[in-house]
């Protein structure tokens, strides 16, 4: 867990999840309620508090996105400057923005859910 990520949540998201997950997996009881993944959202983002609907795409941004954070492998993320295409092929700028963004997102978040899609 990388504790000095200011934008993580010094753990918190990542432990709160494990812990469901181990629950689920584990526990024997037949229903788990994922009270802990709820309370640990909204004491960070009072957005999720209380127990109205929301978007749930919007929490699983949000969840995963911390869970990332937590578990980045970067300590000291550093400064990447916008890719220009500058005329080079697709496949060119697609290398070089990749390689950015994994000098600052190394996590197993990004190992498993992160890729580039090309518009046409």
């Amino acid at each position: 867990i990388n504790h000095s990520n200011p934008l993580g949540t010094k753990g918190k998201l990542a432990r709160n999840y494990a812990m469901f997950i181990k629950a689920m997996w584990c526990d024997r009881e037949g229903v788990y309620s994922p009270d802990l993944i709820k309370s640990a959202v909204s004491s960070i983002n009072p957005m999720f508090s209380g127990y109205a609907q929301h978007d749930s795409q919007e929490f699983f941004s949000f969840l995963i996105d911390g869970i990332h954070e937590d578990l980045n492998r970067v300590e000291k993320k550093p400064y990447v400057a916008s890719i220009e295409s500058s005329g080079r092929t697709d496949q060119e700028v697609a290398t070089e923005s990749w390689l950015g963004h994994i000098k600052r997102n190394q996590s197993i978040i990004t190992d498993l859910m992160t890729g580039q899609y090309k518009s046409k």
